[in-house]
């Protein structure tokens, strides 16, 4: 299933870093409506009684029952079009020992109040600009990010390469590198079929994803930090990242299911009544590995 494709860096230019990933996060999809029609994302063939969103109360609940999980993440769908998104922010921070961050296209940020902030924003998109419902733009939104970055809010944008883009990685790296001043760092991944993630079909290949990264950490020469998400085939130096733990992650859907992977046509278990989360499996349902395959490599530069 999986052919392992080894990134070298050097050790003189980068600092390889991937001890975030042994974090535990908790993935709470509160909603699958979103206001985008993005290619292989599962939100597009849903009915209108699946796209119903979670509860307020169970969203916090959930964060509250499961402290082992540090980290909570509201997903989507898009989870700033959840009627109750202020709510669940404000309910899981008053919590006080987790840390929160949201997975958005951003195109509805006003709909956060300025009362639940601060609060970390992960801002996925695939192209500088675009009119079209299958594209995530982020040119249209970045003024509106750098005025909620200013406000002492923690933005990453994320940049999905898929086969729309991947012909032009070099100039939104170069985009951001010279025209958006208030980002170090720029997240990178791959746009896969989820429900088919381990096909190639109608997406970038899992080798052609890492002749892409290995060509920007040879040749790149400005002055951003890097974070790859791996996507579970990418190793930079031979790293195995054993520390990134089989259960780090656990999701939890609008209809109170939960899965232990989001990779895969994986089979959903209901939520107990208690709401607390049952231990997951000893090792990785794909590889029979005792680590997770959605880690990343978070790589900085040393100074020069």
């Amino acid at each position: 299933m999986f052919n392992y494709q080894n990134i070298s860096v050097d050790n003189e230019k980068w600092e390889l870093d991937t001890t975030s990933t042994a974090e535990k996060s908790l993935q709470l999809f509160v909603t699958n409506r979103c206001n985008l029609a993005c290619n292989n994302c599962f939100s597009q063939d849903l009915t209108a009684e699946q796209k119903k969103g979670m509860s307020v109360d169970d969203a916090i609940a959930l964060a509250e029952m499961n402290p082992d999980y540090s980290r909570v993440n509201l997903m989507g769908g898009e989870p700033l079009l959840h009627e109750g998104i202020n709510e669940i922010v404000s309910g899981i921070k008053e919590l006080g020992d987790r840390r929160l961050a949201i997975f958005t296209n951003a195109m509805a940020l006003k709909r956060l109040k300025r009362e639940s902030e601060p609060v970390r924003l992960s801002v996925s998109f695939h192209d500088l600009e675009s009119k079209e419902r299958n594209r995530k733009p982020i040119v249209p939104i970045l003024d509106e990010l750098k005025d909620f970055h200013d406000r002492e809010n923690d933005v990453k944008p994320i940049f999905l390469i898929d086969q729309s883009n991947y012909n032009n990685v070099k100039n939104i790296i170069t985009f951001f590198d010279q025209s958006v001043p208030w980002v170090n760092t720029l997240r990178i991944g791959l746009m896969r079929n989820e429900a088919q993630y381990f096909s190639d079909s109608g997406v970038v290949s899992f080798e052609d994803y890492a002749k892409v990264v290995q060509d920007i950490v040879n040749t790149y020469n400005g002055r951003l930090n890097f974070e790859f998400l791996t996507k579970g085939v990418l190793r930079f130096n031979d790293r195995e990242y054993d520390d990134c733990s089989v259960d780090r992650l656990r999701n939890v859907f609008p209809d109170m299911t939960y899965s232990d992977c989001v990779l895969g046509s994986q089979s959903r278990k209901p939520v107990d009544s208690n709401l607390i989360l049952p231990p997951t499996h000893d090792t990785c349902i794909h590889t029979k590995k005792n680590h997770c395959l959605i880690y990343k490599a978070r790589l900085n530069q040393r100074e020069r």
